[in-house]
């Protein structure tokens, strides 16, 4: 499952960025320093009798200091500020993509179903290829979905009930029409099965499809031991 954003997942981050602020303002600092120090040099403000220096010249240099820490310092924020920006708008995009994809192969899945209905009468064969590609692809859009997305998010989890409910119902009609199963694809539909019977009153706009595949998976593999 994708991790969801934590503080303490970006702490390192955050240390490299501070970090690099500290390193700059000392960078700023000691250019500072050497160019008031040169400038002591041409102008005698370092003469061997270490005259006091003159009090317009400490608050230029400290004026100097500040300057090049303030803008040192907004340099950094506005580093950190863009950087946590494109983090934020990059891991946006990449959702929207993944939900895409995974829209996109139950789409699949979907069709090669319908083709599967509509090659009724065709050799088994053919019926068998059509129903194994629409398993695939709903089997491969699961898969996304526990690798790439947040499955506590709403629409995720829409999408995931929706996946469960066509990958279950796909291998009852399997086991019925062509032939038995293994106990692992049973397995898998007992386990959508016990999913979508948790969520059936969240999705009441789905309930009568997850309600009829409740029933019919249930009766067909929870009566048997092999």
């Amino acid at each position: 499952m994708i991790r969801t954003f934590t503080w303490a997942a970006r702490l390192p981050w955050v240390y490299r960025q501070t970090l690099g602020i500290l390193l700059i303002l000392a960078v700023a600092f000691t250019l500072a320093m050497g160019c008031y120090a040169l400038y002591a040099v041409v102008t005698g403000a370092f003469p061997a009798e270490h005259r006091p220096i003159p009090m317009y010249e400490v608050l230029s240099f400290v004026l100097a200091i500040a300057a090049i820490g303030i803008a040192a310092f907004g340099w950094g924020v506005y580093r950190i500020l863009s950087a946590s920006i494109e983090a934020t708008v990059q891991k946006g995009t990449e959702r929207s993509l993944w939900l895409a994809r995974v829209k996109q192969t139950v789409d699949t899945g979907w069709l090669y179903w319908h083709l599967y209905q509509m090659s009724n009468g065709k050799p088994i064969p053919t019926r068998r290829f059509y129903l194994l590609q629409a398993i695939q692809e709903t089997k491969q859009a699961f898969e996304w979905i526990h690798n790439h997305l947040d499955e506590n998010e709403r629409p995720v989890e829409n999408m995931l009930v929706v996946v469960r409910n066509n990958w279950a119902y796909y291998i009852y009609e399997y086991d019925l029409a062509i032939s038995k199963v293994g106990p692992a694809d049973k397995a898998v539909a007992l386990e959508c099965v016990a999913y979508l019977e948790q969520r059936v009153s969240i999705f009441p706009d789905l309930s009568d499809e997850i309600s009829d595949t409740i029933i019919k998976v249930a009766a067909r593999f929870r009566t048997t031991t092999s």
